[in-house]
C-alpha cells in the first residue's frame, strides 16, 4: 500500500471512532445519566443517615460522569479496544524479553536497599 492510501485509512479510523462515540454519547450515555441524577438528587438526603447509601450515591455520582468521559474519547478518537502488540517472543513463551534469562534484565540480583521500619515516637504528656 502507498503511503497516501495508509494515511487516508487511518483518517477514516479516526471519523468513524468520532462518530462512534457521538453515537455512544447521544444514544446510551446521556439518558443513562439523565435517569441516574434523578435518581441520585432522591438518594442523596438519605447519604447522611447510613453508609450503605453513602456508597450507592458515591457509585451513581461516578457513573454519571459518563458523558464526560465518551466526550473524552470522542475528542481523542480513542479505539474501544486498544491493542497492545507484543513481541515475538512474548507470543510464543507468554512472558517478556526481561523475564526469559539471558535477557535484559538477566544476571542482575541487585535489590533496592531495605529502608529501616520507621520507629513508633512516643510523645510525653507535659
Amino acid at each position: 500500500m502507498s503511503a497516501c492510501c495508509l494515511a487516508c485509512c487511518e483518517i477514516c479510523c479516526e471519523i468513524f471512532w468520532f462518530i462512534f462515540w457521538l453515537l455512544v454519547l447521544v444514544c446510551i450515555a446521556y439518558p443513562i445519566a439523565l435517569l441516574l441524577v434523578l435518581i441520585w438528587l432522591l438518594i442523596l438526603p438519605f447519604s447522611v443517615l447510613s453508609a450503605c447509601c453513602e456508597a450507592v450515591v458515591d457509585s451513581i455520582e461516578s457513573a454519571v460522569k459518563y458523558p464526560k468521559t465518551c466526550a473524552l474519547y470522542m475528542k481523542n478518537r480513542q479505539r474501544l479496544f486498544a491493542a497492545k502488540k507484543k513481541s515475538e517472543y512474548e507470543q510464543h513463551h507468554g512472558t517478556t524479553e526481561t523475564d526469559r534469562p539471558g535477557g535484559e534484565g538477566a544476571g542482575t540480583t541487585e535489590q533496592a536497599p531495605e529502608e529501616p521500619a520507621p520507629e513508633a515516637e512516643k510523645e510525653e504528656a507535659p
